[in-house]
Order: structure tokens, then sequence, then C-alpha cells
């Protein structure tokens, strides 16, 4: 936060962009740059909102006692805006990625004119896309993410047994590392499911890979823990024409939507997955 203070004070600056959901943003980001900088935007996705719950109540009592104990720790006094949340009304202005999470931050209390919602993109092919050819025998799902609870490969893993007496399946897992309790938890599962043949763990690959390997699948199997997923992920695989599987969206136009955009599942239950799974390949008219 200092480093950010004395750029903003001496750099000369004609707009500050804060971004508050990337770590190792912490709390009191929104509050030095709002302060310190006249024309200041805040990029949020669930931070802003969070800001408002972290400013009252036993939250705003952690977050002080937080920073007590690290200027214990630190055998000085920290910086005067660690941990302590922005208050809302002096936010200017604030950008989101869906409606979902602006109308979040707004039932917190963020003044609805300072708010503007701009969606992730990803880059169009200017040609049109080449045509999913037919299902593979056996079919090619794939996941791909953080290895973390949120992306829900777990939901994916205890469906499968339910989705092969059916259709011969394989499932490529493109894990990028996560909470290691986690790792371990989902390789467990798939020796304990019986799935060893079927669940193949790869590395990472860099973003502009992944068309090649949407190619090389017949199924995206995604999940969110969000009202209105963006993810890009989601988006690259929308843009090169792969099916999608993931979970019903409430939220208006939402980029998951059951018979349009995804075959999606109403609960993340193994029989409702799988059922949604068996959908979207028996669906040879829905593939593009």
């Amino acid at each position: 936060l200092g480093t950010v203070e004395s750029a903003l004070s001496h750099g000369g600056y004609d707009l500050a962009l804060a971004f508050l959901d990337l770590a190792p943003a912490p709390v009191g980001l929104a509050r030095l740059v709002t302060r310190q900088h006249p024309r200041a935007i805040l990029v949020s996705l669930g931070g802003l909102a969070h800001e408002r719950r972290f400013g009252r109540g036993l939250y705003r009592v952690g977050l002080e006692a937080t920073r007590g104990l690290v200027s214990l720790g630190a055998r000085r006094i920290v910086h005067a805006d660690l941990f302590r949340p922005v208050s809302l009304h002096h936010v200017p202005l604030a950008v989101f990625a869906s409606r979902t999470w602006r109308d979040e931050a707004v039932s917190q209390g963020l003044p609805l004119h300072a708010t503007r919602v701009i969606p992730f993109g990803v880059p169009v092919p200017s040609a049109p896309l080449p045509v999913v050819g037919p299902l593979r025998t056996p079919a090619r799902l794939l996941w791909a993410g953080r290895l973390s609870p949120m992306k829900g490969l777990h939901l994916f893993l205890d469906a499968l047994p339910l989705v092969l007496p059916r259709r011969a399946v394989t499932l490529t897992v493109i894990a990028a590392p996560g909470p290691s309790d986690y790792a371990r938890q989902v390789h467990q599962q798939v020796h304990d499911l019986g799935l060893d043949d079927a669940v193949r763990f790869v590395l990472p690959v860099p973003l502009d890979a992944l068309e090649a390997e949407f190619r090389r699948h017949d199924l995206l199997l995604f999940h969110s823990v969000y009202a209105e997923p963006v993810a890009q992920l989601l988006l690259r695989a929308a843009t090169a024409g792969l099916p999608i599987v993931g979970p019903t969206s409430g939220a208006r136009d939402a980029l998951l939507r059951d018979g349009d955009t995804a075959v999606c599942y109403e609960d993340a239950s193994p029989a409702a997955v799988a059922a949604a799974i068996l959908r979207a390949l028996d669906d040879e008219g829905g593939r593009m």
C-alpha cells in the first residue's frame, strides 16, 4: 500500500484503476485509491460487495484486531488503510464484469449511479468457426481450471460412475495448482470411484493453447459458484463452439442457459450432473 500511495502521490497520473480481486490486493486498497486520487475507478468481481461486510460488526472488529497483530509482529504501525474497507459512498466509479456482481454491491450500499457493467471478453475469430465433428468413441470430456472446490471437479467425478454404464467417455483434467488438500482429495476420489482408466490429469496450458484442446474434445464440463459466471474458460469454449455442461444460472441473459448456450443441471447432485452430461452427449443436433 505504501508503494501504491507513493506512486499516486508523485506519478502525475490522470486516472487510477484498482483491481480489487487480484491477489495480493488487501482490504484497504480501495480506501487508499479513492482517498488518494480524484479520478479512481475500482474494478471488481465480488470484492467491493465484501467491503461493506468488512466494515460492519464482527468483520470490522476482526480486521482491527488483525491490524493490531500485524503491527505487533512488524514492530511498527502499519499503513493507515490496511484492513480498513472503503466507504461505498466515497466510490466515484466501480466497474463490474456482470450485473449480478454489480447488484450485490448496490445491495450493500454502493450508489447505482457510480457503477458500470463491462463484461469480460475474448478474441472472436474473424472467419467462421469450423464445424465441430461427430462425437468420438469414447466421447472426450474436458475439465480445466484451478484445483479448487469452487471449480467443481469433484462434482463431475461423482457423476462419472453414473455416465459410464450408458456412454463410453474419458475425462481430461487440465489442472492448475490449487489447495494441496483438494488436489489429494480429487486424486483419491478418482481411485476410490474406479476411474483410473477414464480420467487423465495433465499440466496447465497457456490460454492461447486452449483452442487446440477444445478441438480435441467433445464436451466441456464447467462449474461455478457464481450466479452469473463469466470465466475466460467458459467464454473461450463458447467462442470455439465446444458444447458445455454447467450449472443453471438464474441471472437474465446469463452465459449459461439450458438448451440455448449449454446443457445445465438444476442442482449439483451426481444424478443431476450425470443426466446433463448424457443429454449433451445424446444431442447430436445441438453440436455446431
